[in-house]
C-alpha cells in the first residue's frame, strides 16, 4: 500500500506511477486515479508480479504521485523492492555463504604469513582494511541468514564475491613484493553470484 495525501487546498484527481529497472518484473497500480479531498490521506494497492528471471535481493523502485491533468505537481518517493526466495533458493544461497567463508579461511591463512616488514606498508594496510571488511560483510551475511533475511544476505554476497577477488590479488601482490618476483596465476575461480527465483512474488509496498 502506498499513502499519498493532498496538502493542498482543493481536490485533487491523483495518479501513481512506480518506475524501475529490474528484470522480469511488472506491476499494477489500483485505482489508476483517485480524488483526494484536501487534507485526506489515500492509499493505492501497488501489486508486483516477478518472474523467474529476477535476481533475489532488494531493489530500487520509484513512485510518483502526480495531479493527473498537471505532472508539473507531483511528488516522488524512493522505496526497496525485496524479492525473496523460495527454499530450494535459499540452499543455494546458504551454500554460497559456506563457499565463501571456506575461501576467504584460505586466503586468510596466507595473509597472516605475509610480514609487514618485508613489504609495502601502503600496500599491508590496505590488504589489511580489505581483509576486516571481508570479516564484518561475512558475519553480517551469517545474521541475516540467521533471521531470515534472505535478500539482504545476497545483495552482501555480490559483494564478498568482488571484494574476495580483490583480496586475492592483494595478497599476491604483497608475496610478490616479499620474494621479489611474482607467483604465478590465481589460486581461485572466481564465478560471481547467480541466484535466481523460481517462483513469482506479490509485494506491496507501503
Amino acid at each position: 500500500q502506498q499513502l499519498v495525501k493532498n496538502k493542498g487546498n482543493v481536490a485533487l484527481d491523483v495518479k501513481l506511477d512506480v518506475s524501475y529497472n529490474i528484470t522480469g518484473v511488472t506491476h499494477s497500480v489500483a485505482p489508476s486515479a483517485y480524488n483526494i479531498d484536501p487534507d485526506e490521506t489515500y492509499s493505492f494497492t501497488v501489486t508486483f508480479m516477478v518472474n523467474n528471471t529476477t535476481k533475489v535481493g532488494n531493489h530500487l523502485v520509484t513512485v510518483k504521485a502526480y495531479v493527473k491533468n498537471n505532472e508539473s505537481v507531483f511528488a516522488t518517493k524512493a522505496l526497496h523492492l525485496a524479492v525473496e526466495p523460495l527454499e530450494e533458493t535459499k540452499k543455494e544461497i546458504n551454500k554460497t555463504y559456506k563457499n565463501y567463508k571456506e575461501l576467504f579461511e584460505e586466503l586468510k591463512s596466507r595473509f597472516l604469513m605475509i610480514q609487514p616488514s618485508g613489504v609495502s606498508t601502503a600496500n599491508f594496510t590496505k590488504t589489511n582494511r580489505t581483509y576486516n571488511s571481508l570479516v564484518n560483510m561475512l558475519n553480517q551475511v551469517e545474521e541475516y541468514l540467521s533471521k531470515n533475511q534472505y535478500a539482504d544476505a545476497a545483495d552482501l554476497l555480490d559483494e564478498i564475491n568482488t571484494t574476495l577477488s580483490a583480496f586475492e590479488t592483494q595478497i599476491q601482490q604483497l608475496f610478490s613484493e616479499a620474494s621479489g618476483g611474482g607467483i604465478g596465476g590465481g589460486i581461485w575461480t572466481w564465478v560471481a553470484i547467480g541466484v535466481v527465483i523460481v517462483v513469482i512474488v506479490v509485494f506491496l509496498i507501503y
